[in-house]
């Protein structure tokens, strides 16, 4: 049988623990890799024949992304990715072995798994599903992304090889980043199923000191990285004969209120409506207005209506069918461009009043593209899109009985905001917002 290697990476503040991932490790292979940050003596139990050792003053330090340094030197073996902080079982091995082989070498195998939630999403720790490590696992299944300190893979896997390239990554970030490699170059990530307490976390370092305890109520870039990257991940879509709508949002405030943020793409992912394409505008420093962002979301879109949403607002579950069923039916008799409701204002307090105010609505693409919003106004600009498709006798519709846009009522509102003033029109767009509008549009 092929050669056995495991690698990892570790800190003095964690030998304790390391001294328990190695000696239930040591038995099972042929080879570990330790790569030793801020070191200033090897510990007595590393000094084994069949221990490999690497230092941070020759490599530098890249966090977690350091039990990869070998990834380009293994060669004719099963390369199991480990973490300092974990117990193995003596069967780890063998079970691991028994995955790798069960898909002819081909993917990466774990005992931890992650699957994403519908995009957009707005917090990585929290807009998915976990099958963990720790906890049962009642069957394999293909994931999104791997815990890449219990996973395993063969070197007959070449490309695996290409995942030398570490010094561009982000540290800390290893499962993301592995997730994103494995989708780019098509190679299957599987979660292995397995029973609770069978992979065992020590108790010689606080969980609350783990990389998920540091990032878990700040994960924005983690985030960010993935939505960056959707593409990748997008689960295939089943024919529907229902009218693709996309839900436009102009995404200014997850740096700064990531839960208004979260609340928003909740109720996307929620809908009961089931032909969907959202669309997120990035427009973190307010470089664009609204009007600039809407537009240039509609250039994007590629559904027969276009939906715009406020990025701390929400709507209720059955909102788009609601919307889409009345809007289709008056189309049948009468030409509308676009259809809307009352709307629930609500505060931050809780309190919520049903009012006769009308949001923006959803308005067919194709009369977007040609009656643009004015991208020159800070405020009311679906105010004077309505308006102005009023006097020029294009009607909107108003579904009266349906509250159910919420519309948060805060101080300062506006309809939208510049950072520089004066900027009204493309003759004297800055390079900034050149670039901003390049990257913001993700569908």
């Amino acid at each position: 049988m092929d050669k056995i290697v495991c690698s990892l990476t570790t800190l003095p503040e964690r030998t304790e623990a390391l001294k328990e991932t190695i000696e239930s490790l040591l038995p099972q292979v042929d080879k570990i890799n330790v790569f030793l940050h801020g070191y200033n003596k090897v510990p007595d139990f590393l000094l084994d024949d069949k221990i490999e050792l690497a230092f941070d003053h020759e490599w530098g330090d890249l966090g977690d992304l350091d039990k990869f340094r070998w990834i380009d030197e293994v060669e004719n073996c099963y390369h199991l990715i480990s973490d300092d902080d974990l117990i193995f079982p003596p069967d780890y091995a063998e079970r691991m072995i028994e995955a790798i082989e069960e898909h002819k070498r081909k993917a990466v195998v774990s005992f931890h798994g992650i699957d994403l939630w519908k995009f957009p999403i707005a917090s990585y720790y929290n807009d998915r599903t976990v099958y963990p490590c720790l906890e049962r696992v009642s069957e394999s299944k293909q994931v999104d992304l791997i815990g890449t300190g219990v996973m395993g893979y063969h070197t007959d896997l070449k490309e695996m090889k290409e995942f030398n390239q570490i010094e561009k990554l982000l540290p800390n970030m290893a499962d993301i980043h592995m997730g994103i490699f494995l989708k780019k170059h098509s190679i299957p990530a599987y979660v292995i199923k397995h029973d609770k307490g069978w992979i065992k976390h020590t108790d010689k370092i606080d969980m609350n000191k783990t990389i998920w305890a540091r990032a878990h109520n700040k994960d924005f870039v983690q985030t960010e990285l993935l939505d960056e990257n959707r593409e990748l991940f997008k689960k295939p879509k089943e024919p529907s004969e229902l009218p693709l709508v996309s839900v436009v949002v102009s995404n200014t405030r997850l740096k700064t209120q990531p839960m208004y943020v979260k609340r928003c793409f909740d109720a996307i992912r929620n809908q009961t409506y089931g032909n969907i394409e959202p669309i997120v505008v990035k427009n973190y420093q307010k470089l664009l207005t609204i009007g600039r962002a809407w537009n240039e979301a509609a250039k994007k879109a590629k559904g027969k209506w276009i939906l715009f949403l406020g990025d701390d607002d929400f709507i209720t579950e059955d909102y788009v069918a609601s919307m889409t069923d009345m809007a289709e039916r008056y189309s049948k008799t009468s030409k509308i461009v676009g259809i809307t409701s009352f709307l629930t204002m609500f505060t931050d307090e809780g309190k919520t009043e049903p009012r006769e105010l009308l949001p923006t609505g959803m308005w067919l693409r194709e009369y977007v593209l040609e009656n643009p919003f004015k991208e020159y106004l800070t405020r009311y600009v679906d105010t004077e899109f309505m308006d102005r498709a009023k006097e020029n006798g294009h009607r909107q519709i108003v579904c009266k009985w349906h509250y159910g846009y919420f519309y948060r009522s805060h101080p300062n509102q506006t309809s939208g905001q510049k950072l520089l003033v004066g900027a009204h029109s493309k003759d004297v767009e800055t390079k900034e917002i050149q670039t901003a509008i390049k990257e913001a549009v993700e569908v």
